[in-house]
This record gives structure tokens, sequence and C-alpha cells, in this order.
């Protein structure tokens, strides 16, 4: 899959499952903002953004896909780890 018209490709964080002492599994919260994920594709030469890269993003102007895939413009990536 390669994305066009300057679109960039994410798989999002996986939510984590805090278990608490009663036994009742709490995942982790689901409308936190904005989102982390990591770099699988990207449209062209991207003048800040890479393959491989660690990024934090608006999910909320991301569209998702697959469960855990995102895609996005490089102008709502809010920082690059």
């Amino acid at each position: 899959m390669k994305p066009i018209n300057g679109y960039i490709i994410i798989k999002g964080s996986t939510l984590e499952t805090k278990m608490r002492a009663d036994g009742l599994a709490i995942p982790e919260q689901l409308e936190h903002y904005p989102d982390e994920g990591e770099v699988v594709h990207v449209h062209n030469d991207m003048p800040f953004v890479k393959v491989g890269d660690k990024v934090i993003f608006n999910k909320y102007k991301a569209s998702q896909f697959d469960d855990i895939f995102y895609y996005i413009k490089e102008e709502d990536i809010v920082a690059i780890r």
C-alpha cells in the first residue's frame, strides 16, 4: 500500500490493560488525545517525517482502518520522538 496526495500511514499504539486487585481488567483510557504510533508509509519524500519515526498525532484529524492503522496529513503530526 502506498499513500498518495501527501498522506502518511501510521500504525497506532495498542491499548494497555490494567488489572485491578479485584480481578477486573480496565483498558487504558480510550479517548486520550493526541495518540502515538509509528510511521509505516509516506507519500514520496516528506520533509519532516520518514518511515520508522515514532510520532504523536491528532487522532481526531486521522482516519482509521484495519483497527490499528491511520492515514493522516503531515501537518497533523504534533511531534516526532
